[in-house]
C-alpha cells in the first residue's frame, strides 16, 4: 500500500495519466498542498482548453474563497478519481464517437464539481424562496443561466432535480436552506461551455465552417482549438455527474414524502443506484466520499492498494469518526467490507 500523497506525487509525474492535452505548460504536482496553487491549477486548466468563460462569473468572483476553501479537496478528488478509474479497469484513453475521452470529460466533470460553493454559500433569503416556489424555472434568474437544456437530466430526470433544488432551498426543522451547490455547479457548467461556443463561434478561423465543425486560435494559449455543435451532449454528461454527485438518497426521499402531494415522483432505492455504467457519476460519487482533505485528514493517513476489481483503503482506527465509508454502497453500486488489523480500520470496495 502507499499513502495518498505518495500515490498523488506518483501520478503527478506523468502528465499522460491525468492531463487530456499533450504537454500542458501548467503542472499539478503538489497543488494538493495549497489552496491558491489548487485553485491556480483549476483556472490553468480551464484556461489552456479554451474555456476560461467557466470560471468567468461575477457571483463566482465575489465568493471565490469559496473555492479555494474547497480547491485542495478538488484537486485530490481529481487525482484519486484518476486512480480508480485505473483500479476498476476503465481505460482513460479511447475516444469516444466525439473524439473524446474519459480524461476529458474528468477533467470538466471533477474540476468543476465543487465550484458551485460561490452560490450554495451566499445564498439570499430572496433567491432562496425564489427556488422553494419555483424550482429550475427560477434558477435562470437566480444564477443568471441562459442555456437550460433536457440534456442535462441524464441519470435523474429533471422533475426529480427540480424537487431537490427546492427541498435543499427550504429552511426546515432548525435547518437554513441553500443553493444546492451540486446542482447549481452542473448547471452553471452547461451554461457557461455554451456561452464560451458561442463567443468562439464568432471567433471561427474561417467565416465559411459550419457550427459542427470549425476552429479557433485560442488567445491564451495560441494554440488552434476544434469546436462543434456535437460537443454539447458532452458538456450535459459532465453537468449532469455534477449534479448528481450531491443528490442523497435520504433526503431525496424526505423530499418526496414532504413536497410530493401529487405523487409523481419515486423514491430512490438500493436497486436505482449509480452503477459503473454511469461511469462519470460512479467515480466521482466514490472519490468524493473517500477523499480525506475535506474532513481534515491528513494523505499521508491514508493507505491505498488497487485490488481485483476495487481497491483497499487504510486508515488509524482513531480517524474513523471522521472517515467511514459503509454508507457507499447504499447509493453507489459496490461492495464495502470492513475489517481490523491491528490498530488499523480496512476497508476493501469493489464491484
Amino acid at each position: 500500500m502507499q499513502t495518498l500523497t505518495s500515490l498523488y506525487t506518483e501520478l503527478s509525474s506523468d502528465k499522460n495519466r491525468w492531463s487530456y492535452y499533450p504537454n500542458p505548460n501548467f503542472d499539478i504536482k503538489g497543488t494538493w498542498n495549497n489552496n491558491d496553487s489548487a485553485f491556480a491549477f483549476i483556472t490553468s486548466y480551464f484556461e489552456y482548453a479554451g474555456k476560461s468563460q467557466c470560471l468567468k462569473d461575477q457571483r463566482l468572483e465575489d465568493n471565490c474563497r469559496y473555492i479555494k476553501s474547497r480547491a485542495t479537496h478538488i484537486i485530490s478528488t481529481f487525482l484519486l478519481g484518476v486512480k480508480l478509474f485505473e483500479s476498476f479497469g476503465i481505460k482513460l484513453e479511447p475516444s469516444d464517437e466525439r473524439n473524446m475521452n474519459l480524461k476529458y470529460y474528468w477533467f470538466l466533470t471533477c474540476l468543476y464539481h465543487d465550484i458551485g460553493y460561490a452560490f450554495e454559500k451566499s445564498s439570499t433569503c430572496e433567491q432562496l424562496r425564489m427556488l422553494q416556489s419555483d424550482g429550475l424555472d427560477a434558477i435562470q434568474e437566480v444564477a443568471d443561466i441562459k442555456y437550460l437544456h433536457e440534456r442535462e437530466f441524464k441519470t435523474f430526470s429533471r422533475k426529480e432535480i427540480d424537487l431537490y433544488l427546492r427541498g435543499r432551498a427550504q429552511c426546515y426543522q432548525g435547518r437554513v436552506g441553500c443553493i444546492d451547490h451540486g446542482i447549481i455547479g452542473g448547471l452553471l457548467l452547461y451554461d457557461k461551455l455554451r456561452r464560451q461556443f458561442e463567443i468562439s463561434w464568432k471567433r471561427r478561423t474561417w467565416t465559411t465552417d459550419c457550427r459542427e465543425s470549425f476552429l479557433i486560435k485560442d488567445e491564451c494559449s495560441d494554440r488552434t482549438l476544434h469546436l462543434s455543435n456535437k460537443h454539447y451532449d458532452a458538456y450535459a454528461k459532465a453537468a449532469d455527474a455534477i449534479m448528481v454527485h450531491n443528490v442523497w438518497n435520504t433526503s431525496f426521499n424526505e423530499y418526496v414524502d414532504r413536497y410530493d402531494t401529487q405523487n409523481q415522483i419515486k423514491k430512490h432505492t438500493c436497486e436505482g443506484r449509480i452503477s459503473k455504467e454511469n461511469i462519470l457519476c460512479f467515480i466521482l460519487a466514490i472519490a468524493d466520499t473517500l477523499e480525506p482533505l475535506k474532513r481534515q485528514i491528513s494523505l499521508n493517513d491514508i493507505c491505498f492498494e488497487s485490488i481485483t476489481n476495487g481497491f483497499r483503503i487504510e486508515l488509524e482506527v482513531d480517524d474513523t469518526d471522521h472517515y467511514d465509508l459503509t454508507d457507499l454502497e447504499t447509493w453507489v453500486a459496490v461492495k464495502v467490507n470492513t475489517s481490523h488489523q491491528k490498530n488499523k480500520k480496512v476497508f476493501a470496495i469493489s464491484l
